[in-house]
């Protein structure tokens, strides 16, 4: 399963949950990324790759570059589709 895990408001407000919740995820095989708005200057850092939509709406982003997410976890929608 491809997770994909908002930073700013989901990630940033509880850190230690959320690096258990992927290192828990990454043992049962699955893939966490974090999909954020922000761009590369921000220099997010996470125990997850981080990809940088610069703005662009995340599940568009995704798509171009061929990513299937099956969960999205995000404190905004709207910044999906």
């Amino acid at each position: 399963m491809l997770i994909a895990l908002d930073f700013g408001k989901t990630y940033s407000r509880d850190p230690e949950l959320w690096n258990k919740f992927i290192a828990d995820a990454n043992a049962r095989g699955h893939e966490v990324v974090c999909v954020t708005l922000r761009d590369l200057e921000y220099a997010v850092t996470m125990p997850c790759k981080v990809i940088y939509t610069a703005g662009e709406k995340k599940l568009k982003y995704m798509t171009k570059l061929g990513r299937s997410v099956d969960i999205w976890i995000d404190d905004w929608p709207a910044t999906i589709v």
